[in-house]
């Protein structure tokens, strides 16, 4: 079974909730839900946390792991480009990025095969079901 993992902030968090139903309705498994952690306080920066250190481990390995990768874009997400990083560098799988939105935040790392771009989650959901 496919895993799935999804980047977004947590301002989107109903969207993201959603979408995870909507992908796990079709088979495919979500790789991480992070937004059922336990709530990890502010600021991040230089955060001795040993919660917020295993989150973060756990993160990166479970989207390191993932088949898929989707990316609910905005201007300034420092952490979920770390995140699509860890799902990059693992070469073991053909991996497969959508990113809805940020059609302004071009990254040169996005000139990669595997990459799609949609303007909305319903363009999404039409390009995963092709």
């Amino acid at each position: 079974m496919s895993s799935v993992y999804i980047a977004s902030r947590v301002s989107r968090l109903t969207e993201t909730k959603e979408l995870a139903d909507w992908i796990e309705d079709r088979g495919l498994q979500i790789a991480f839900k992070w937004w059922k952690e336990a709530n990890l306080s502010r600021p991040y920066r230089g955060s001795k946390d040993k919660e917020l250190k295993d989150f973060l481990e756990i993160s990166l390995a479970r989207a390191s792991d993932a088949d898929i990768f989707i990316l609910l874009s905005e201007p300034n997400m420092r952490g979920t480009y770390i995140e699509l990083g860890a799902f990059l560098a693992n070469q073991d799988k053909q991996k497969k990025v959508y990113v809805v939105g940020g059609k302004d935040n071009e990254h040169i790392f996005e000139a990669s095969e595997g990459f799609t771009f949609t303007g909305s989650v319903d363009e999404l959901k039409k390009a995963i079901n092709a």
